[in-house]
């Protein structure tokens, strides 16, 4: 058997080497394949989930649906005040007499179909908490229909109601092109009607400021701490003014021992405005002390004390 070279050596011990290598070079490469692969999903199962709500009925899928737009991905939350799932509407207010800086009020917001009107039917009710801002963002219009126009009457307390119609978006619409709805001031009864019962309360309140015993910062329409002839002012500038929605009109309490009033006004809805008490919770949200009891011009109006 012939002698083999140095060079010849080499080169055989090279072959065995690479021919030894190469499937040690794939076994390594798949065993680092598997070890990544188990890493990555014990990351994931270990590590915080975020879960995507899901809904349930046809008229929540397609909520969702229509929520989540045409790539099927669920949009990222806004800087919304108070956020909402589904479609929602944002408003902004100014109340007249008021600083900028100081629109916090309690407000009604009632929701109809269709355009204006008198006497509207609401299909939603709300009372929110608007902030000093006059922006509200987020309420929430869960169970209406996209595309359809509705009305909205808002009215904080001491004002008159304003109305904006608009027509419903599936995620988000802006009520009067995203400017403050001016509501007016001067409705210290809450019967959304500016006139001389409002201007008596009024009256009686002058010269008054947050030390007296009867003070009532709802007749201090321009919040200058003292009820002076600005305030009434406003009263004087709307006097005879109704709000958009006409006047509120409410079933009045019968107390046990007194008269029994009218069938018509036992018997008859609220016209107008939200449930009974609600001219309350408006007059409530502002009202620092009580005053004497003004006499109602009409019976069935909301009666309420500043």
């Amino acid at each position: 058997m012939p002698q083999l070279t140095k060079n010849q050596i080499i080169a055989m011990v090279g072959f065995f080497i690479m021919i030894i290598a190469i499937p040690i070079s794939f076994y390594l490469v798949r065993q680092t394949q598997i070890f990544r692969s188990k890493a990555s999903t014990t990351k994931t199962e270990t590590g915080p989930v975020t879960k995507t709500p899901s809904a349930t009925g046809s008229s929540a899928d397609d909520l969702l649906k229509a929520t989540q737009g045409q790539s099927g991905s669920t949009p990222s939350a806004s800087s919304a005040e108070n956020l909402a799932f589904g479609p929602t509407l944002n408003l902004a207010i100014s109340i007249e007499g008021r600083p900028a800086t100081k629109q916090a009020d309690k407000v009604f917001v009632g929701l109809a179909l269709g355009n204006s009107q008198i006497n509207p039917s609401y299909i939603l009710t709300f009372s929110i908490d608007v902030p000093d801002s006059g922006i509200f963002k987020g309420l929430s219009l869960a169970g209406l229909n996209p595309g359809s126009n509705y009305t909205a009457y808002i009215k904080g307390s001491s004002t008159i109601d304003s109305a904006s119609t608009f027509t419903m978006t599936p995620t988000e619409s802006n009520l009067n092109d995203n400017s403050p709805l001016i509501l007016l001031s001067g409705d210290l009864n809450e019967d959304n009607t500016i006139n001389a019962a409002d201007y008596s309360i009024c009256k009686g309140l002058y010269g008054t400021n947050p030390k007296s015993a009867n003070w009532n910062v709802r007749a201090d329409f321009n919040r200058d701490n003292i009820i002076n002839n600005y305030d009434l002012s406003y009263i004087t500038k709307n006097m005879g003014k109704v709000g958009a929605s006409g006047p509120w009109v409410s079933t009045p309490k019968v107390s046990s021992g007194s008269a029994t009033p009218s069938a018509g006004l036992i018997n008859k809805p609220n016209v107008g405005g939200p449930p009974a008490d609600f001219g309350s919770v408006l007059s409530a949200s502002t009202n620092s002390a009580s005053t004497p009891e003004e006499k109602p011009t009409r019976s069935s109006y909301w009666i309420l004390v500043p």
